[in-house]
């Protein structure tokens, strides 16, 4: 199987929001965190052209699907395809262009227009150096995107299955560059997702070949009920960013709690008037009260002349 690098060399000139930490700031990510899913594992067709720097993006845009909406997204290889031909001039029918991008221009593509209808709201460059820092970024995050000069040795342990590992006293070439999204760590190794696999790396072989790394802050990754899936809330996350990057947060922000409405007295009952004799309307009862009157009538006259 064919596999495509295409990551072109950090330019520095370009104006980006930085991420440091500041000065004597201590960072304690948690001990592991791991945001892999199988779902993530498609090539993006990255076996096909030298469109890493979006393929990245792909698997990160799945796995914030998931994890905040939990949505089953894929991005469709003519979304990727898009994406790659308007970043590079890649011209599909002939192969022409197929130079690869660097990772800012891909992800000034992916926060707009956006790739596949996804767009991100910030990202910011960290120092990659930093582990802590990364580590950080990928438990609060979901994932940085990361880009490496990438040895020769390591396609050989890749086809072995085996992790990223730096070889004792072995002579290398750099084949090219390469980029992948970072979306797991734990004690001594980072992992990331390459060509349709989660690839394990020691920490001394990320040191030695990635030097660019890239935080992001997607909306979606804020989930329904107000947090995001490491547990914070999206308020005290959207801080975070901020805090970590100095620049605009994604816009995460968690629900108000709805307005408390004051206590309604119960209606009053109206009053009860005194009942009322219906009024007499049938026939046969005015018959009767006729009757009535004239037999007091007759009655009365009766009673006076036996008085008499």
């Amino acid at each position: 199987m064919a596999y495509k690098l295409g990551r072109l060399p950090h330019d520095p000139r370009p104006k980006r929001v930085r991420l440091r930490r500041k000065r004597g700031a201590t960072l304690t990510p948690p001990a592991s965190s791991n945001w892999a899913i199988d779902l993530m594992l498609y090539m993006a067709l990255n076996d096909v052209m030298g469109c890493c720097t979006v393929s990245s993006k792909a698997h990160l845009i799945t796995g914030q699907e998931w994890f905040g909406q939990h949505q089953r997204v894929q991005i469709p290889d003519a979304e990727t395809l898009k994406a790659y031909s308007a970043i590079t001039g890649y011209n599909p029918a002939t192969g022409a262009n197929d130079n690869g991008a660097t990772m800012q221009e891909s992800l000034d593509y992916y926060r707009t227009p956006g790739i596949g209808g996804y767009q991100i709201e910030a990202f910011a460059q960290i120092d990659a150096t930093d582990l802590d820092m990364v580590r950080t970024c990928i438990d609060a995050f979901g994932g940085v995107d990361a880009g490496m000069s990438f040895p020769d040795f390591a396609m050989t342990q890749f086809d072995a299955n085996q992790a990223w590992n730096l070889p004792a006293g072995k002579r290398f070439r750099i084949d090219g560059g390469h980029c992948v999204p970072l979306i797991g760590y734990g004690e001594g190794y980072f992992d990331c997702v390459s060509w349709g696999r989660v690839q394990r790396m020691s920490i001394d072989f990320y040191l030695r070949f990635f030097d660019e790394t890239w935080a992001v802050g997607e909306r979606r990754w804020q989930r329904p009920d107000g947090t995001v899936p490491n547990g914070l809330d999206a308020d005290s996350a959207e801080a975070q960013y901020v805090a970590l990057t100095g620049g605009a947060g994604p816009g995460w922000d968690s629900p108000d709690a709805p307005p408390v409405e004051p206590p309604v007295d119960p209606p009053v009952d109206p009053p009860v008037d005194p009942p009322v004799d219906p009024p007499v309307t049938d026939d046969a009862d005015r018959k009767l009260a006729s009757a009535f009157d004239d037999f007091t009538a007759s009655f009365s006259m009766w009673r006076s002349e036996k008085l008499i």
